[in-house]
C-alpha cells in the first residue's frame, strides 16, 4: 500500500527580492490603489457642497376657469413668469442632479392657489422653488434666495350672461336680429367693476362687422360673426369665439335715378415695354392732341342717386386711392405713321361699389403719333 501524498495548499513564500516577490508587491499595490480611488470619489460626490442657481417658475392659478392671476393693471393672467437666483447646500451628486432639471428645458411651474385663496400674498420663494423643483427628493435644501418674496393676486372667476348684438353694413335688416345670450368669465374684482362704472343697457357683447353687400334685398340668410371678446372696452374671455345669425334683408325700394357731371383728366396709356431702357419708341414719336387742352373731360354720369351721389363727393379719395381712374390706351397699331388723327375712347374705370352708375354718352381724344425730327 502506497502512502498518500500530503500538499500544502499555502505556496511557499518566494524569495524576498525576487521576480516573483517583486510581481505580488505590484499587484497588492495596484489593487489598493483602486480601492483607494474609488473611496475619495464616493467622498467627493457626498462632500455636503453649496452652489449658486438662477432659474424661471411659472406660477399658475389652477384651473383657469375658476382661478385668475391679476397684474397690476388689473388685468387677468394664465400664469406669472417670476426669475429666482438662490443658493443650495446638498451632496455635488444631488446639486448636479439639480442642475440639470434647471437646464433641460422643462416647464417648472407652481400651483399657487393650492396653498394660497384669493387675494393679494407675498409667496416665498423658497416654497416656490422647494415645489416647483422638488427638492426634497434631489436631496438639496435652499439656503437664501433673492428676491425672498414675490406678490401674487389672485381672484376667483365668475360666469356671468351678456347679450350679443350683430353688427353689419351694406344691408338693411327687417326685421332686426334678436340678441343671442353668451356667457363670459372674467374676475370677480373686474366684474364688480364694470357694474359699478358701466350702465347695463351698456353691459353688452358685439359681433365683427358683418359685410351684406353681396346680399340680394329681400333674401333670408345665416350669417356667421366672430364675438369681439371685449364688453365696453374691458376684455373677456368667451364660452364661443363666433355665432350665427338668421337675418332677412328688407325690400330695397327703387332708388331715384339722377344725371350729374364728372370732371376729370385724361392720361395716356400705353404697353410697358415701350417705356423700357432699350426701346427706343419715345425717343423716335411724340404723342399730339387736336386739342390741346385734351385731357381735360367732363363725363354724364347716370344712376340711382344714393351712388352717383356718393361718388362725387368720395372722388377726391378715389383718384388719389387709384380706385376712380379715366384713360385712353395706346396698342402697338397707333404707331403706324399717319396723318390723319385716330379717335379713341376715354376710358372711364369706376369703383364696383357704383356698378349701377352709367355714362350717358362716351368722351374721345383725336390724337396722333408724330415721329420726331432725326427719329
Amino acid at each position: 500500500m502506497k502512502a498518500k501524498r500530503l500538499y500544502d495548499p499555502k505556496p511557499p513564500e518566494p524569495n524576498r527580492f525576487s521576480r516573483r516577490w517583486w510581481m505580488d508587491r505590484a499587484r497588492m499595490a495596484l489593487w489598493v490603489s483602486v480601492v483607494t480611488a474609488l473611496i475619495w470619489v464616493y467622498a467627493d460626490m457626498e462632500f455636503i457642497d453649496k452652489q449658486r442657481f438662477s432659474a424661471t417658475i411659472r406660477l399658475v392659478a389652477g384651473d383657469p376657469q375658476s382661478r385668475a392671476i391679476i397684474e397690476n393693471e388689473g388685468q387677468e393672467r394664465r400664469w406669472q413668469d417670476v426669475k429666482i437666483a438662490f443658493s443650495a447646500t446638498g451632496s455635488r451628486s444631488n446639486l448636479d442632479r439639480l442642475r440639470n432639471r434647471l437646464v433641460a428645458g422643462a416647464q417648472l411651474q407652481y400651483d399657487v392657489s393650492q396653498d394660497y385663496p384669493a387675494g393679494t400674498h407675498a409667496v416665498p420663494t423658497a416654497e416656490i422653488l422647494r415645489a416647483a423643483t422638488r427638492l426634497d427628493e434631489l436631496g438639496a435644501a435652499v439656503e437664501t434666495t433673492d428676491p425672498q418674496t414675490v406678490e401674487v393676486e389672485l381672484d376667483d372667476v365668475v360666469h356671468e350672461i351678456l347679450p350679443l348684438h350683430l353688427q353689419y353694413e351694406g344691408a338693411t335688416l327687417d326685421p332686426k336680429p334678436a340678441p343671442q345670450m353668451v356667457g363670459i368669465r372674467l374676475a370677480r374684482s373686474r366684474w364688480k367693476a364694470l357694474m359699478a362704472e358701466v350702465p347695463e343697457n351698456r353691459r353688452r357683447l358685439r359681433t365683427q362687422p358683418v359685410n351684406l353687400s353681396n346680399r340680394r334685398p329681400g333674401e333670408e340668410a345665416s350669417v356667421e360673426a366672430r364675438v369681439i371678446p371685449e364688453v365696453a372696452g374691458r376684455s373677456v374671455r368667451l364660452d364661443r369665439a363666433t355665432a350665427t345669425f338668421r337675418v332677412q334683408l328688407a325690400e330695397q325700394a327703387a332708388a331715384p335715378v339722377i344725371t350729374r357731371t364728372l370732371d376729370m383728366d385724361v392720361r395716356v396709356q400705353f404697353p410697358p415695354e415701350w417705356a423700357t431702357p432699350d426701346n427706343d419708341f419715345w425717343r423716335r414719336y411724340r404723342f399730339e392732341a387736336r386739342d390741346p387742352r385734351w385731357y381735360e373731360k367732363t363725363f354724364t354720369l347716370r344712376g340711382p342717386e344714393d351712388q352717383v351721389e356718393d361718388l362725387l363727393q368720395r372722388k377726391d379719395a378715389l383718384i388719389r386711392e387709384g380706385a376712380l381712374d379715366a384713360y385712353i390706351l395706346l396698342e402697338e397699331g397707333d404707331r403706324r405713321p399717319t396723318e390723319a388723327w385716330y379717335t379713341k375712347n376715354v376710358q372711364l374705370r369706376l369703383p364696383p361699389q357704383y356698378r349701377d352708375v352709367k355714362l350717358t354718352q362716351p368722351e374721345t381724344v383725336e390724337f396722333k403719333l408724330v415721329e420726331r425730327p432725326g427719329g
